[in-house]
């Protein structure tokens, strides 16, 4: 018998038994969806598909993650950034629930708040930041745009 088998039935003696049900690792928030596609959460704005809009959903914060669920029906699962004390804004965004509203208007690119945190590489941002210095800010919007909207319509992102 291993010396510590007795530490361990001794303090097995003391234990209680495990509850029916496992303890929730998330605290549950109601949140709104914007006009904007997104929703500010503890100062982090994060965008969510166009569909939600205008609609009150509830919403499971757990440390990585933010589940939004309607009732007990999950809806959507966004990456988390938490707010740190005296960070400026941070946004969470993904430019695939965004890319329909800037189709329509791809000027709005150039002075969007978020429109560095909505690039999903660096080449992007690259790529647009050339075209502005060559082409000029109208021509640098549309081609960014055209060019994400190529990616999330044929998932090429990465290509």
């Amino acid at each position: 018998m291993p010396p510590y088998h007795q530490a361990i039935t001794a303090e097995a003696q003391h234990l209680q038994a495990l509850p029916a049900r496992r303890s929730e690792d998330y605290e549950e928030v109601s949140v709104r969806v914007t006009a904007t596609s997104g929703f500010t959460l503890r100062r982090v704005f994060t965008s969510v598909p166009t569909r939600l809009m205008g609609h009150r959903r509830s919403a499971r914060v757990h440390a990585d993650h933010i589940a939004l669920t309607l009732g007990t029906d999950h809806c959507l699962t966004v990456p988390r950034k938490p707010h740190q004390a005296g960070q400026g804004a941070i946004h969470v965004i993904n430019y695939r629930h965004v890319i329909g509203a800037l189709k329509t208007q791809p000027g709005a690119l150039l002075n969007l708040v978020y429109r560095d945190d909505l690039f999903p590489r660096v080449e992007y941002q690259q790529c647009f930041e050339t075209a502005l210095e060559k082409c000029g800010a109208h021509d640098a919007c549309r081609l960014t745009v055209k060019l994400l909207a190529m990616a999330h319509e044929d998932n090429c992102e990465s290509a």
